[in-house]
């Protein structure tokens, strides 16, 4: 008697899982899109590869503003 009562609910639950699941890597998925994005528009605005960069740092941009020093 209660396993029949019990068996519907649980398998709303794993229908409202499966979704959940679902929408959860849908915005995982559009994150990485974004950054990606973001990433690639960054590469494209800066006058210097990411490994240059790395290297010497934002500051050593000709339109970056030097620090005093």
């Amino acid at each position: 008697m209660h396993f029949q009562d019990l068996a519907p609910r649980h398998l709303e639950l794993e229908a409202w899982e499966r979704i959940r699941d679902a929408q959860l890597e849908h915005r995982w998925q559009q994150n990485d899109v974004e950054r990606r994005r973001r990433y690639q528009e960054m590469e494209r605005d800066l006058a210097a590869t990411a490994a240059q960069l790395l290297e010497h740092g934002l500051c050593h941009l000709d339109d970056s503003p030097k620090t005093s020093g």
